[in-house]
């Protein structure tokens, strides 16, 4: 690193502060007795993601937040549980080391929410129902004709 008035790379670090996205440096030239700040930030890069139509759409952590929000609304699960839930997302899609990344990593990410979503969940068994795209019967819906899958 050199000073940005001088060009010197005589300087010293007078104090250092996590900030929320990295580090704060102030920092101060030997030669020219200049100060100034600067910030370190980590450059890991969350892949595109693909969707299921070929849209590409940049990884949104608060719009994952949403998400897992509303799916455990009615759940007794905290807000700090939410966001690392979010983080480790975003970790696993940093450690696969791809510039892209299609919808079939969804089943993988479910699985490692699945796992960290609450301790009752082996003691209280979810039903999910899915709508097959078949012509239902004049009600709209016939179990016959759902999915029906105990988790």
């Amino acid at each position: 690193m050199q000073c940005p008035y001088c060009g010197s790379d005589k300087l010293k670090v007078l104090d250092t502060t996590d900030i929320k996205n990295g580090i704060r440096r102030r920092r101060e030239c030997q030669s020219c007795g200049e100060r100034f700040t600067t910030y370190e930030r980590s450059l890991a890069t969350t892949p595109v993601l693909i969707k299921e139509n070929g849209n590409r759409e940049e990884f949104d952590r608060e719009k994952l937040k949403r998400g897992i929000w509303n799916a455990c609304a009615k759940r007794p699960i905290p807000a700090a549980e939410i966001d690392r839930l979010a983080m480790r997302v975003e970790a696993y899609l940093q450690s696969l080391g791809r510039s892209e990344v299609s919808e079939s990593v969804r089943s993988e990410i479910d699985k490692l929410l699945a796992e960290q979503a609450d301790d009752r969940s082996a003691s209280e068994p979810v039903v999910v129902i899915r709508k097959e795209a078949k012509t239902a019967p004049d009600n709209g819906f016939s179990p016959t004709q759902d999915n029906l899958r105990l988790l």
